[in-house]
């Protein structure tokens, strides 16, 4: 049993629904509550959602001291089991550093129906050089990068750099890996982005060898596009792609659905 308690609202979340499964994973220092509200939108659509919290992320900053790269790795991988197990077909979903690890799977896991990245880590060189060689300092953190105003997301004031550099580390086992991935892949980047550049998107959906591939611009929405101001569009947008692929044609409660212009 862990030592440190969840916070209020930032554990793991699982909708039950029909058997195609959607795997959300949220970004680094976030947790479940910052997909929360897509997860839920996609949900209504009927798909099965699971949320898991990364080890970690939701209790105290102190914890990112005692897990690294592969314990978030191992984290996926028995999410994704225990999905697969519930579901005929499963899609993985990640934003941020849930779009790195989202890849890590796609590329291990052929059988895996489908990927979706929003704002995915690739190449934070730039953020790594800004940091600096500072291992045991702690980085403050302001609120989420949203264009929205008033958005709380539960995540820590205070970062140990160590974390930082297991997200780099993450990062870095990516070039190798994208071209194994050939599932059909949605790559959704947002236009403005403060902490992963968009061209890091650019990047990977060049490099993965996916024949059926789409790059999607968000144009209002920052960083954490799933609680910015095109949040409905987005799941709309991912409702549609996993519908397509699973070969539901239209999703149910599709047009309950208001896209953002």
């Amino acid at each position: 049993m862990s030592k440190y308690t969840v916070i209020e609202g930032a554990d793991s979340f699982y909708y039950k629904g029909q058997d195609i499964g959607v795997l959300l994973l949220h970004g680094f220092i976030g947790t479940p509550q910052s997909v929360r509200e897509v997860g839920s939108l996609l949900a209504e659509f009927g798909f099965t959602v699971y949320a898991p919290r990364l080890s970690g992320h939701g209790t105290d900053s102190e914890e990112l001291l005692e897990v690294n790269e592969r314990t978030w790795i191992e984290n996926v991988d028995h999410a994704y089991h225990y999905l697969a197990q519930q579901c005929n077909k499963v899609f993985v979903v990640g934003q941020s550093m849930g779009g790195t690890l989202a890849l890590q799977l796609a590329a291990k896991s052929p059988e895996l129906a489908g990927i979706i990245t929003i704002n995915a880590a690739f190449d934070l060189s730039r953020m790594e050089r800004e940091i600096g060689p500072l291992r045991h300092a702690y980085l403050a953190e302001n609120g989420p990068d949203t264009f929205a105003q008033d958005v709380h997301e539960i995540t820590y004031q205070h970062v140990p750099v160590k974390g930082y550099y297991h997200l780099f580390s993450l990062t870095k086992q990516l070039p190798t890996l994208l071209k194994k991935i050939e599932q059909p892949a949605l790559i959704v980047r947002s236009r403005i982005d403060h902490v992963v550049p968009p061209a890091n998107s650019d990047d990977i959906y060049q490099r993965i060898s996916s024949v059926n591939k789409t790059l999607y611009t968000l144009k209002k929405s920052y960083h954490v596009a799933t609680m910015d101001v095109e949040k409905q569009e987005l799941a709309h947008r991912i409702g549609t792609f996993i519908a397509h692929q699973a070969g539901w044609g239209e999703i149910p409660g599709a047009k309950s659905v208001v896209a953002i212009s």
